[in-house]
This record gives C-alpha cells, structure tokens and sequence, in this order.
C-alpha cells in the first residue's frame, strides 16, 4: 500500500507547501487589516510558494503567473464588459469540482450554476438593450448626416447648373 501511494503521490502535478496546515487556515492568518480575504491567486502563491521563494511544482508557478498576467491584461484593456474576477480566472485555469472552491477548501460552496446563469442571463440582457440603444442612436446620426449630404450635394447641382450656363453664356 504504501509503493501505491507513493506512486500515485508522484503524479499529482501540485502541491502545496503548508504542510498540515489548510488553505481556510492560511487565508485566515493572512487577511489584511479590514479582515478581508486575500485574493486566490495570492491564496495559491501562499499556499504553493515555499518561505525561501522556490515554488513546490513547477505547474504551481506557471498557473500563479498565468493568473497573474490574465489579471493585468483585463485590467489593462479599456472595455465595457466586466473585467474577471482573480477566483475566476483561477478557476478558469485549473479548474473546478462539485461542491470545492480551488484554495479555499471545501468549506465554502460555489454558487449554483443556475444562479450564475440567471446572473449572467440579466447581465448580457442589460449589454443587448445597451447596444441597440446605441445601434438607435447610430442609425439617426447616420439618416441625419445623410440629410446633410443631400443639401450639400443640391447645392453642389445648382452650382454646376450656374457655371455651366455661365459658361455657356461667355462662349455664345
């Protein structure tokens, strides 16, 4: 049993280096002063990065710093939508199991996807009325600027009209 263990010990591509001591517990030592919780990648970085700063996998390393620039890039892009929360994009990279939060245990229980669907169902609601609102607005500046265009353009006619009879009237 224990050459078993030990061999499939050796699988696992994460660890993490706390020892005996959990995820809930490291995230309870390390809020800051308002007594909020640390974000999830930094949860993982605690949690999978050993005191001296090597990391306990390299799998470990490559998921902080891949949620780490997801995070700066969708802070960096100017967008209407809503940037990713760090338990998203955490989520998003390694993955998630039934009733477990990757780096918070199994003590809190995520969100039931019905309530994330209706939540995100009412959200793009919001951004479909958004645009065609905009599309409205889009479409009136565009039948006005083509108002303009003919009034410009007659104007153009009668003064060709005039040059041409000016014209016309120089030769004759």
């Amino acid at each position: 049993m224990s050459k078993r263990n030990k061999a499939n010990c050796s699988k696992q591509l994460i660890s993490h280096v706390r020892g005996r001591k959990s995820f809930k517990q490291t995230s309870w030592t390390e809020r800051n002063e308002e007594g909020e919780e640390l974000p999830a990648y930094e949860l993982w970085r605690l949690t999978h990065q050993k005191k001296d700063g090597s990391w306990g996998s390299e799998y470990s390393r490559q998921v902080y710093e891949t949620v780490r620039d997801k995070l700066e890039e969708s802070s960096s892009q100017s967008c209407s939508l809503a940037a990713p929360t760090p338990e998203e994009v955490l989520t998003s990279i390694v993955g998630q199991r039934s009733g477990h939060i990757r780096g918070r245990g199994c003590g809190p229980r995520p969100t039931p996807k019905s309530v994330v669907t209706t939540t995100t169902n009412v959200g793009l609601q919001v951004q479909v009325k958004n645009k065609d609102e905009e599309i409205s607005q889009m479409k009136e500046m565009i039948s006005q600027q083509c108002e303009v265009m003919a009034v410009i353009q007659e104007k153009l006619e009668n003064q060709r009209e005039e040059l041409t009879t000016h014209l016309e009237s120089m030769m004759n």
